[in-house]
């Protein structure tokens, strides 16, 4: 598995790429964020992809590279980690949860 360097994943979020996307992806999961009506969600998300890439920047500025030598088998272990729970929803929502409905939709039609 290619992990990117922690440093790389910064230099990407500095460019406010995905920022977005990931930051709506992972608040969608928190329940105070769940409970906030649409349009305070909306200033929540604009908020964090504007923070997020000019604190990944002045990370990127200021932090010496000995310190992201030291933190990289930490990311890695992290990200692998976020890659294995996402693969098992994955498998789960692809694999699992279908077969069940299946099998439910088999017994409620008697086969």
């Amino acid at each position: 598995m290619d992990i990117p360097e922690f440093v790389d994943v910064l230099r990407l979020l500095a460019q406010g790429v995905g920022a977005g996307f990931v930051l709506a992806f992972l608040a969608e999961k928190v329940g105070w964020f769940q409970r906030l009506p649409s349009e305070k969600k909306n200033i929540v998300i604009l908020a964090l992809s504007i923070g997020l890439p000019i604190l990944a920047q002045v990370l990127l500025q200021f932090v010496p590279a000995s310190v992201w030598v030291a933190i990289e088998p930490y990311w890695r272990a992290l990200a692998a980690g976020f890659v294995g729970w996402a693969g098992s929803q994955a498998a789960y929502l692809g694999i699992i949860k279908p077969a069940a409905r299946a099998a439910k939709t088999d017994r409620l039609l008697g086969e």
